[in-house]
């Protein structure tokens, strides 16, 4: 009975162990560690992944390179709420060398909690449409914010490059993000004269009746940067196809454009990664305090896509200017 009461006290610890706020090896203990850096994620998400390893990728080989010894604490919420506040708490408590909050809930948590422990845990935000109310003397970093006019005139030239048609935005309510790049098309599309209609969705149960009810009054839709959306993009391809609603999709986002949108234009969150990781070395290691480190976007080397099978599969022909426009920004 003491052998099976032993091995069930070792699979407990081990479980204790993989989620890492209780027991077993402690960083934030570990004197050889120059630097923990404390990263928190919302949800598994391409985009949000590609950010995190290209920022510890890039931050590991400059602090190799100045002899520094780094540890990752990477902690993933798995798209619970109320987990991603109990991670940036145990971040807090453990007074964490930095913070890495990955996207809009993450950051604001992080700003909100450090600012209550007296501000002086650096957090470096990445993945943040509108960052304007999480900036603070302690929290600084990266904004995905795509050029909205240029998605406006991408969208313009798959309509054949005239204003008489309908630009259509479907969006997730509860990211802040999400709305502020929809208002913002909003704004662009009555600026050019060109006709706006939006659906907002609080959850994937919604998709199905707001798509085909924005396909009523919108020629074309497009997706922001969504943390909800990217993750359900599958379901909005099958929306489309199988239930013959055959719109056109343009997405913020390359990882959903694979999917389920037919063209799009998107920054490049390996390179928004390594863009945080310059930020955070200068911050650790030269000494900086993040209020003196402007956020940074994306302003070059932006892509271009097209997807042929998308367009084959609801009876849409991708005009040459397209094509040319995606030629040549390869």
């Amino acid at each position: 009975m003491k052998k099976f009461a032993i091995i069930a006290l070792i699979l407990v610890v081990a479980a204790t162990c993989a989620v890492g706020f209780v027991g077993c090896y402690n960083p934030y203990t570990d004197e050889e560690n120059d630097f923990v850096i404390s990263i928190a994620q919302p949800m598994e998400h391409v985009a949000l992944t590609q950010a995190r390893e290209a920022f510890q990728e890039s931050l590991q080989e400059k602090m190799d390179a100045a002899g520094k010894k780094v540890y990752f604490d990477y902690k993933n919420a798995n798209g619970v709420v109320t987990d991603l506040g109990s991670i940036i708490d145990y971040f807090v408590s453990n007074k964490t060398d930095m913070i890495y909050a990955i996207a809009t809930d993450a950051a604001q948590q992080a700003a909100q909690k450090t600012d209550l422990d007296g501000g002086t845990i650096p957090v470096i935000f990445n993945a943040v449409t509108d960052p304007t109310d999480i900036l603070a003397d302690n929290v600084t970093g990266v904004s995905d914010e795509n050029p909205m006019e240029e998605q406006v005139k991408l969208m313009q030239m798959l309509m054949g490059g005239g204003t008489d048609f309908t630009v259509g935005v479907l969006y997730t309510t509860s990211e802040k993000n999400s709305e502020v790049q929809k208002n913002t098309i909003k704004e662009i599309c009555e600026d050019m004269g060109i006709a706006f209609a939006e659906r907002g969705i609080p959850d994937a149960n919604e998709l199905q009746t707001a798509l085909a009810q924005l396909a009523q009054e919108a020629d074309i839709v497009y997706l922001p940067t969504d943390n909800l959306l990217a993750s359900i993009a599958d379901s909005v391809h099958n929306t489309n196809v199988n239930n013959k609603i055959n719109v056109p999709i343009v997405c913020g986002e390359g990882g959903m454009n694979d999917k389920c949108g037919v063209a799009t234009l998107s920054v490049d969150y390996s390179y928004l990664g390594r863009l945080a990781a310059d930020i955070a070395f200068d911050i650790l290691v030269n000494g900086k305090s993040p209020s003196e480190i402007p956020y940074k976007t994306q302003t070059e080397d932006l892509t271009y896509s097209i997807n042929e099978t998308v367009a084959a599969a609801i009876g849409f022909e991708i005009p040459q200017a397209v094509k040319d426009l995606v030629s040549a920004a390869e």
